[in-house]
């Protein structure tokens, strides 16, 4: 056979087998941003302001993303990566502003839900909710009409027979290339969400549908992952941080160790900051990868974890080994493109060039912590990426073990087995401080 013809087949066995995710997360779009606005009160202009200075025109690092960073960075990604195989857009358009109403909701979705069309025409797209997506903010429940709003925004996308459960809790699941997307809505479980159930133990019940669904594709020797806006565990910046409820978590973590050989991706936002964890079984030993993008918006939360420049990610993953072959993580610098609006998004780093990780296995990401604990030079580049490229100075000792107890540790108790002894000085002084921040997340 023709030497030409074999490596033209081969390429072809090797891109059938191999797809591209393109995830965006965390928005965040503020249409009052103003560039004669006012930092400190989120770019929105202020009465009787002296301010003279201009902010810029796609943003700012105290605030959230005005209009033209949303298009920017919609149109950087099309540009990146023109047809995904999938994109997977995960939550949070609302700026972090109080008492807006639910046509706030409405108009901000339906500006960020046109941009996605307009760039990505053809892709197949698995939307979710963010925290902030709802009128008041966090306060998910069962039948909202945030769910009747966005699955009529949605209608190109969500197929017939997904919108019963979506119309009911704001989740459902697809099947794609002969796997199981469960695209789930975690805001459910979130500490803020103050909605009362119809069953508490399993807010719009979230959990039987999981179950059931993982439970099929177990049957079914399929392949299953979750996508959702807020990941299990804590925050990786500050110690102590809880972002669901303490049985909601359990209840989540026991789910994903029941069908650790069914469930592979483990893709969320709400961070703002590029991290993962690592999902342990009973025994400790690490079964999964909780992976956590960074965002759009640049916002300083205030929350240990400093501004960020916007980003956005792209995963390689093979078919038919069902493990991912690389991430790569794309941002601006947003200086830059305020100073240069032609300036360019560019590769921020390939996760296993930075790393020199031998694959993307459970095991890799645990040796990989360890790494980080040992080797001051590789947690200064983690602490790089995890601010996308705006800060890579290193924390004091004691955060920096709150960090490792994160990556290490979605388990509370766990966690907490972990930092005990690294925070015991602090961690009072933590929590009165930034538990009050922490609302505004």
């Amino acid at each position: 056979m023709d030497l030409r013809l074999v490596l033209h087949i081969s390429c072809l066995l090797i891109s059938t087998n191999s797809l591209r995710f393109l995830q965006i997360a965390d928005f965040h779009y503020d249409p009052d941003y103003n560039s004669n606005g006012v930092a400190a009160q989120m770019c929105h202009e202020q009465k009787n302001s002296t301010k003279t200075k201009k902010l810029g025109e796609f943003g700012d690092y105290l605030c959230d993303s005005p209009a033209k960073l949303v298009e920017n960075a919609v149109q950087a990604a099309a540009k990146t990566l023109a047809e995904p195989d999938l994109l997977l857009w995960t939550g949070d358009n609302i700026p972090h502003i109080d008492e807006y109403t639910e046509e706030y909701v409405r108009s901000a979705l339906t500006f960020t839900t046109n941009q996605i069309k307009k760039n990505f025409p053809k892709t197949t797209v698995l939307p979710t909710l963010g925290n902030h997506d709802i009128s008041p903010s966090n306060q998910f429940g069962e039948n909202d009409k945030v769910y009747e709003i966005t699955a009529d925004l949605w209608a190109h996308w969500l197929k017939e027979e997904e919108k019963k459960t979506y119309l009911y809790g704001g989740y459902y699941s697809r099947e794609i290339n002969g796997e199981q997307f469960l695209v789930l809505n975690t805001n459910l479980y979130y500490v803020y969400d103050k909605r009362n159930f119809s069953d508490p133990a399993d807010p719009a019940g979230q959990f039987e549908f999981t179950k059931k669904a993982l439970a099929q594709a177990q049957s079914n020797n399929q392949t299953a992952h979750i996508i959702a806006h807020i990941p299990p565990g804590l925050y990786d910046r500050v110690p102590n941080i809880k972002w669901f409820t303490d049985e909601y978590n359990k209840q989540f973590l026991d789910i994903i160790r029941a069908y650790k050989d069914t469930i592979k991706l483990l893709i969320f936002g709400h961070h703002h900051g590029d991290t993962f964890h690592v999902i342990r079984d009973s025994n400790d030993s690490p079964i999964n990868v909780a992976y956590i993008s960074p965002a759009v918006t640049p916002w300083y939360s205030g929350l240990g974890l400093g501004a960020n420049n916007p980003s956005f990610r792209v995963f390689d993953y093979n078919l038919e080994s069902k493990e991912v072959t690389n991430v790569y993580t794309y941002n601006v610098n947003l200086t830059a493109l305020n100073d240069n609006p032609s300036t360019p998004w560019t590769l921020e780093y390939s996760f296993k060039d930075a790393y020199g990780i031998p694959d993307f296995s459970p095991q890799s990401f645990h040796n990989l912590v360890e790494g980080f604990s040992k080797n001051e030079t590789l947690f200064g580049t983690y602490m790089l990426y995890n601010t996308v490229s705006t800060d890579g100075s290193l924390p004091n000792s004691t955060i920096k073990q709150a960090q490792i107890c994160s990556l290490n540790h979605a388990d509370y108790d766990k966690y907490s087995v972990c930092i005990s002894g690294a925070l015991s000085k602090i961690c009072s002084i933590f929590s009165i401080f930034f538990m009050m921040m922490l609302i505004m997340l």
